[in-house]
């Protein structure tokens, strides 16, 4: 049994199901309507949430008149394929997991054209990913928390971009996201199950492992700003299942949709290629060994920032009197032209390795090592305040401007006694993040005439972070029907990890008179500055979950998660140099379901969460450092009080006709600052709407399988669109604002032209051309200015695939 439960793990996205006996509905109208504490100032939430709740469980009742019965077993997945997660670190139905989760399998990464964190998360409810500072470094947070922690291979992905700035979430680059098994999203904290320390969530990237097969792809795209990509992988079985090979890679070039006019090049552009070895060693039946080595590196001409808010009694305006000036520039400039003082480029570069070894010492019982490196590095010149003078922005010439190594080591066992009535995993935990070479950041700040008696530029800073995570966990999963059959199906979940941190800030920084920056009446060699300390923190999951029936569970959950505090150097007071660790305090009621009604396959999911988020780190630019007279733009995390986050999230799978398959997913959130008096500048920015998502988010899918004999393929034609309410980007009383938007995505399938292994495909992207804010640097409230970021525009091409071996049947 627990054999095939990891070859399922395995074929992720692949295992298929025969359906059981179906669930019969009642009218939603005859639930009853309550208010949930917790939701009480949004009752049509919560009553929402309750009605879907109580259909759930009118599933398992005689069926009434209208609803169709078979006993055809196949006929309620008719249309709806099964999905399996591996959200427990187990593989299971998806309507057995008592956690709100979204799965995009292969099939769907392709059709909805996923290549990156901001396509995921256009549909995913209550995710935003946000960028900051430039294309490639994304704010990523779900139902408003960040800390989200994204696993490949299910080790941590550690990346020096992400590293460099904090707040800002990893699994953004375009090396995760080919020849995937599929991608799991999980909301709220995990920190009882996985190895790193979340309180928004996880996001599980895992790759397509190797098969007893001789197999594989090749892909090519063109399309619109010359885009040319190519992907393929060969699976290669050296010695049948016992040793197998896979080999994949990926490579892009697209031109930029951004001009810079004043140094002459387009931004936005993509040049990049990315490989990845996976080989599987299966010597026995009791022990497998997965090994996959990755390496990505991207070369780009940088991110459009643009100029597009000024203070009239900001900081930067009363240095700069031309800003008004370049101001309309810019807005005349539109869109998709810039100027910037600072010929702007990006490169990135990454390798690792991860391995994953499987003991089946038992049936019931399974111990786990996940060990995986990473070797980190990256790049950048940016104009930060996206205008042709020098106000800040940084200007490496060659030098790595983060260079990283990280390892981490878990030792993970799994058991299922009493015939799988309880099923527990404990762990080990360690990961540690440290500079590998030398890096360093030359920047501009405030270089004008008007203050050279007090500012002296370039700005040199060298340095690191440093931090390493130990951590325990535990959590069991008790079938109460155990001790009392009438209970059957009712289950009790109960977890608890403890963490041990530590985290390092080194920096070396000074002026072009040999200044150092923590204090002018110092000169060089004597700048270096450190500070470090520990944090450690218990936190717990309980819940109990109850199965109706084979399609349909409901649960109820408490959680706390935790992210580790941190230090700022170049604080403008001492008391800002430390902040403290964020908490969150998590309870979530959902229901989950799949159905016949009136003869139409559905698959639902809802949840209603609400969270009281405390000690929350923020990133605030200031301008000065606590010793030092030099007003030098800083970016510190302060700790903002207290806030209240609860919402109700909805995913639905609806299958109306054989030929058509509809698709829907939304998303409500009300979230406040309880009590926030800004450390920085002692604001009382209580009641300020939240930061990092909407109140309203919703996307919808048609797919429509043409009528077409056989003998020519199968053909299929879907639109996507997808909406978002507006996005407070900024804590500030004016920051950045990201208006509400949708786009409208389009998709034509021919696959297995004339009964071949080949595929072509139309895709358009944002097809109406929308224009919209993608995020940017907003630093208002330190120097009045903001720069923003647009989202991509219209994108379109064409796609070929090849597949070759045993299965060109079936996408690969």
């Amino acid at each position: 049994m627990l054999r095939r439960a990891v070859d399922r793990t395995i074929a992720l996205g692949e295992a298929a199901y025969e359906f059981a006996k179906l669930t019969r509905k009642m009218p939603v109208s005859a639930a009853p309507r309550v208010v949930i504490p917790g939701f009480r100032r949004n009752p049509i939430v919560a009553n929402a949430l309750a009605i879907f709740v109580a259909s759930a469980a009118l599933g398992g009742l005689p069926a009434p008149a209208f609803a169709q019965q078979t006993d055809d077993s196949s006929a309620a997945g008719a249309g709806i394929e099964e999905i399996v997660v591996t959200a427990r670190r187990r593989s299971e139905k998806i309507e057995s997991v008592p956690i709100s989760v979204t799965l995009f399998s292969a099939d769907d990464l392709r059709s909805k054209s996923i290549n990156s964190i901001s396509d995921l998360q256009r549909f995913v409810p209550t995710m935003v990913a946000l960028n900051v500072t430039n294309r490639d470094s994304e704010q990523l947070s779900i139902r408003g928390l960040p800390g989200v922690v994204a696993y490949f291979a299910e080790a941590p992905v550690v990346s020096a971009l992400s590293a460099a700035e904090a707040g800002t979430g990893s699994g953004s680059g375009a090396s995760l996201y080919y020849d995937l098994q599929g991608v799991e999203v999980l909301k709220g904290p995990q920190s009882t199950l996985f190895g790193g320390t979340t309180t928004g969530g996880a996001i599980l990237f895992e790759p397509r492992r190797p098969t007893k097969d001789f197999e594989g792809y090749v892909d090519l795209t063109l399309g619109s700003y010359n885009n040319q990509a190519l992907e393929g992988a060969v699976n290669v079985p050296v010695v049948g299942d016992k040793l197998m090979v896979r080999f994949a890679g990926q490579t892009q070039m697209r031109d930029g949709f951004t001009y810079d006019i004043v140094n002459h090049k387009d931004l936005d552009n993509k040049d990049f290629y990315a490989t990845r070895l996976g080989v599987t060693f299966r010597p026995s039946d009791d022990f497998d060994n997965y090994f996959v080595y990755s390496s990505y590196f991207s070369d780009t001409n940088g991110s459009g920032e643009k100029l597009n808010a000024v203070d009239p009694k900001g900081y930067a305006l009363a240095l700069f009197p031309a800003l008004a000036q370049v101001m309309a520039l810019q807005t005349a400039l539109g869109p998709r032209k810039t100027a910037l003082d600072i010929s702007e480029i990006g490169k990135e570069y990454t390798f690792g390795f991860n391995d994953i070894a499987q003991y089946y010492a038992t049936d019931e019982l399974t111990i786990r090592n996940i060990a995986a490196y990473t070797e980190t590095k990256y790049l950048f010149r940016w104009d930060l305040d996206g205008t042709p003078l020098h106000i800040v922005g940084s200007t490496n010439p060659s030098n790595w401007s983060s260079n990283l190594g990280a390892y981490s080591e878990e030792l993970q066992v799994q058991g299922s006694p009493l015939n799988g009535m309880i099923q527990w995993t404990a762990g080990v935990f360690l990961q540690y993040i440290h500079p590998i070479g030398y890096s360093y950041v030359r920047s501009v700040e405030f270089d004008t005439p008007i203050a050279d008696a007090v500012i002296h530029n370039p700005l040199t800073q060298s340095g690191a972070n440093t931090t390493r995570e130990q951590a325990l966990y535990g959590q069991l999963t008790y079938d109460l029907g155990d001790l009392l059959p009438a209970v059957s199906g009712l289950k009790f979940t109960a977890g608890y990890r403890y963490s041990w941190d530590f985290a390092s800030n080194v920096q070396d920084s000074y002026n072009g008179l040999g200044e150092c920056q923590a204090n002018n009446d110092i000169k060089l060699p004597n700048c270096r500055s450190e500070v470090s300390g520990y944090f450690r923190q218990g936190t717990w999951t309980f819940g109990l979950d109850y199965k109706l029936n084979e399609s349909s569970l409901v649960y109820i959950s408490a959680r706390r998660g935790y992210d580790p505090g941190g230090f700022n150097i170049y604080a403008p007071k001492p008391d800002l140099r430390k902040y403290q660790p964020e908490h969150v305090t998590d309870f979530e009621l959902g229901a989950k379901s799949k159905w016949t009604l009136w003869g139409m396959p559905w698959r639902a999911t809802a949840n209603g969460f609400y969270d009281h988020f405390n000690n929350i780190q923020r990133n605030v630019a200031v301008v000065g450092t606590a010793a030092s007279q030099t007003p030098g733009i800083n970016t510190i995390t302060e700790n903002a009080a207290e806030a209240t986050l609860e919402g109700l999230e909805f995913e639905g799978t609806l299958v109306p006709i054989p030929s058509v398959e509809l698709r829907a997913s939304y998303a409500y959130a009300n979230s406040r600052y309880d009590k926030y008096i800004a450390s920085s500048t002692h604001k009382d920015l209580s009641g300020l709407p939240f930061t990092g998502g909407p109140r309203n988010q919703f996307s919808a899918t048609a797919t429509y399988h043409l009528p077409i004999p056989d003998r020519l393929g199968t053909a299929s034609i879907s639109t996507s669109y997808s909406w978002q309410g507006h996005i407070q980007f900024s804590d500030r009383e004016f920051g950045g604002i990201i208006p509400p938007h949708g786009l409208l995505d389009v998709r034509a399938d021919w696959n297995d032209i004339a009964g071949r292994p080949l595929d072509l495909s139309f895709f358009m992207t944002n097809a109406t051309d929308q224009v919209y804010l993608a995020g940017g640097t907003i630093v208002y409230d330190a120097l009045g200015i903001n720069s923003v970021l647009y989202g991509e525009p219209r994108m379109w091409g064409f796609q070929l695939r090849y597949r070759f071996g045993p299965h060109t049947d079936q996408d690969l």
